[in-house]
């Protein structure tokens, strides 16, 4: 089994059934001296799609599973890794008891250097997701705070 860390749409367990992707367990986990940030334009989400950069301090909040070599395979294809559009990262998260341990995770291959607002209903899926797993209510509302994208486009 690998460790996989999701910090956007993935943490919805929604996500990963529609692409039949299982995992065995979830936990929260953090990633340090990272920072959530919208650096790339969905076409299917039509607005930004959450992506990890460093930044010195900053915590990423996310969910950390286990997950087949198979299961990963198939987040590669649902990533868009073959296409370019996102790569696997090895990370080092804090879990549980504040336990460091390796996983993998995915990052935006070319960023955009400015915000790409995102879709209500991306972020409600993200939001959903970091509620459902027990996410911080701090970072839960830090979230819900981030500017999304007009209805009218």
């Amino acid at each position: 089994m690998e460790l996989y860390f999701a910090y956007g749409s993935n943490m919805n367990p929604g996500q990963l059934k529609q692409w039949q992707i299982t995992y065995a367990n979830c936990q929260r986990a953090i990633l340090q001296d990272h920072k959530l940030a919208f650096t790339r334009y969905s076409a299917k989400w039509q607005g930004g799609v959450a992506d990890i950069i460093e930044s010195k301090g900053d915590i990423v909040e996310g969910v950390l599973y286990e997950m087949t070599v198979k299961g990963l395979e198939k987040l590669d294809e649902k990533e868009g890794v073959h296409s370019g559009a996102y790569r696997r990262k090895n990370i080092s998260v804090e879990a549980g008891r504040s336990e460091r341990t390796t996983a993998i995770t995915y990052e935006v291959v070319n960023k955009q250097a400015e915000f790409i607002p995102p879709s209500e209903e991306y972020m409600n899926i993200v939001i959903k997701g970091a509620e459902i797993n027990g996410l911080s209510e701090a970072y839960i509302e830090g979230l819900k705070s981030v500017q999304v994208k007009d209805r009218e486009g």
